[in-house]
């Protein structure tokens, strides 16, 4: 599948604006709340490395001797060194399908599915 103007399917559909949509104006308190999301990871991510700091000088340490090492090494060294997990705020979302059935389908959509294959490979 080609992404282009010319593909009549896919194109620049989503990248114009459509005739009649008015961009909604900016409100003061969406960017405060923004902000406030911004400051709330930033803080969970400083509180996160403060807590696990014995784990990045063993890392730090580790590559000053060797200068490389591998995911499965730093994996092993973690696993003794009990770092301190985040707290998961979102709960994964489930599907039983005996209790809830499939989920709904709409036949009634605008779009067509894609029809997406591999590009053929250039030969020099």
């Amino acid at each position: 599948m080609v992404i282009s103007p010319q593909n009549s399917r896919l194109g620049l559909t989503s990248l114009t604006k459509r005739v009649g949509h008015v961009d909604r104006p900016a409100s003061p308190d969406g960017e405060l709340i923004r902000y406030r999301y911004i400051e709330e990871t930033e803080e969970l991510a400083t509180n996160g490395l403060t807590n696990n700091r014995h784990i990045l000088d063993m890392i730090t340490k580790e590559l000053l001797e060797k200068s490389r090492i591998t995911g499965l090494e730093v994996e092993k060294k973690i696993k003794d060194l009990s770092p301190v997990m985040f707290e998961d705020f979102v709960k994964p979302f489930q599907i039983d399908l005996e209790q809830d059935g499939p989920l709904p389908h709409n036949d009634k959509l605008r779009y067509k599915p894609l029809d997406i294959y591999p590009a053929p490979l250039h030969r020099c």
